[in-house]
């Protein structure tokens, strides 16, 4: 084996040793405007780390549907005012086949309520707290409004001082609309968490409504260092058969 090819695999494997880590986020809009019922999103897919509906209005705001065994969903919390629990014909349906005992262990084509803030006087905010370390996560989260405008913001406890905010999303003064956001993000150390602010910004007629259903969150894997050896095996190999 040459001494190049030597170097490139002792660098390769540094790299997976004594790999830092920034902290980072990213907001993408998966879809929006009127789901009602085009689209069904699978919980056990995009929820493998934990995933929850919030339908009950009673408080402290808990999941009434959670996937079994799951974990990094945490509190959720209202600015002000007063959280209703109401059906709306402007939101996704939901499956599952790994819910917890309490609620339904499996779904198809659920319909969940959704919890609703009036905010006639106020300018109110949907608060969810996540899990999050140096491990890459992708969160989902499911919300909309009616008569306003929201804009989501996700804050790093670890990285408060740069929060990032998607575009703001205006459902007009007569509309509403639902949107699901894509979170992408990486705390810089350990036993973190992630706020997300979904914050309606302007409110046009009354009542302006906010509205929130759930969300869900996978930790997304990193290569291994077999993996990396099975990699750099193989173009080993693609350079033996070269020569």
């Amino acid at each position: 084996m040459s001494n190049l090819i030597c170097r490139a695999i002792t660098v390769a494997v540094l790299g997976v040793v004594a790999t830092s880590t920034q902290a980072a986020i990213s907001i993408s809009v998966i879809d929006s405007g009127d789901l009602d019922p085009s689209t069904t999103y699978d919980l056990t897919a995009l929820g493998q780390t934990d995933w929850a509906l919030f339908e009950s209005a009673s408080l402290p705001l808990t999941p009434t549907q959670r996937k079994a065994g799951g974990s990094g969903i945490g509190a959720l919390t209202l600015s002000s005012g007063t959280v209703g629990s109401a059906a709306t014909s402007y939101s996704p349906f939901f499956s599952w086949t790994d819910g917890d005992a309490s609620g339904l262990t499996s779904a198809t084509g659920y319909d969940p309520n959704h919890l609703t803030s009036d905010s006639s006087d106020t300018l109110e905010t949907f608060s969810l707290v996540l899990d999050a370390d140096t491990k890459l996560r992708h969160a989902y989260l499911f919300v909309g409004l009616g008569r306003s405008q929201g804009q989501l913001t996700a804050t790093l406890s670890d990285d408060a001082g740069s929060p990032v905010s998607a575009t703001p999303y205006t459902a007009g003064t007569t509309g509403f609309g639902h949107i699901t956001y894509l979170i992408k993000y990486t705390a810089s150390s350990g036993s973190q968490t992630i706020t997300l602010d979904w914050e309606m910004t302007n409110a046009y007629t009354s009542p302006a409504l906010l509205r929130l259903q759930g969300a869900a969150l996978s930790i997304i894997p990193e290569p291994t260092t077999a993996a990396m050896f099975t990699l750099i095996a193989g173009a080993v190999g693609l350079r033996r058969r070269r020569v």
